[in-house]
């Protein structure tokens, strides 16, 4: 698993990844393809940390071109939701808003509890913001915070306001 700090050599990852890539139709068992898939996965994740969004969002298409949905996340549920994660936040960056919310709703089909999908929430709520539809990222988030237990007023009012200042104990 990736951990971060690139060294200077780092360029020997995208090499390696590049070369495995090129040969990924002769893998022939679902180990070697979800190999690769971390390899694409490490590599994106040294690509962002350069800021190279391009390259990191070629890493994770061509791994979503490799391996179908079910293999990942059956394989490795943790890999499956770092990598549909990390390919959201990735698209959303770079303003690819439907593929972003596509890979967000992947994630929200097969995480098991709620804190597996903050990240994709998050994503899901910045794309909102980003498209400028507050309306619809604010009612995202309210959902959200809802199904977690919080209750939110209908129609809120200065009482409302009031009472949960108060509960806070300024």
């Amino acid at each position: 698993e990736y951990k971060g700090n690139t060294t200077p050599d780092t360029w020997k990852l995208f090499v390696a990844c590049d070369q495995f890539n090129s040969g990924s139709d002769m893998l022939a068992t679902d180990e070697e393809k979800i190999d690769l898939v971390r390899l694409n996965l490490r590599t994106a994740k040294v690509a962002l940390e350069k800021t190279a969004l391009l390259p990191a969002s070629e890493y994770l298409r061509r791994t979503r071109q490799l391996i179908e949905i079910d293999q990942v996340w059956k394989s490795d549920y943790n890999l499956g939701l770092d990598f549909y994660s990390t390919a959201a936040e990735v698209e959303y960056s770079l303003g690819n808003f439907d593929l972003s919310k596509s890979l967000v709703n992947t994630v929200l089909e097969y995480s098991t509890c709620g804190t597996d999908s903050m990240r994709a929430n998050f994503t899901m709520i910045s794309s909102l913001g980003g498209q400028g539809k507050f309306d619809q990222a604010l009612e995202f988030a309210i959902d959200l915070l809802q199904g977690m237990g919080e209750k939110f007023p209908k129609k809120p009012h200065a009482g409302n306001i009031l009472k949960a200042l108060l509960s806070t104990k300024l």
